[in-house]
């Protein structure tokens, strides 16, 4: 009876190590897109904050009359 309990429990703690295993990996994948969708947001942000200072800038002229009025 002693020795299947310790099978038992050998063979729980094998499943958990291999579970903890592919846990970790997934985690490990998952901080690799947070990472790239990161870089991804503040690069938008960058051109989005660039064509709305461009944008403000040519309404500027869009709103001026050219000389020849």
């Amino acid at each position: 009876m002693l020795d299947k309990e310790i099978v038992e429990l050998e063979s729980r703690i094998a499943f958990q190590e291999y579970q903890i295993g592919e846990l970790s990996s997934q985690v490990e994948e998952q901080q690799k897109q947070i990472l790239e969708l990161e870089a991804l947001c503040r690069s938008i942000v960058k051109r989005l904050k660039g064509g709305v200072i461009a944008s403000e800038s040519s309404a500027v002229e869009v709103d001026e009359r050219p000389p020849h009025y």
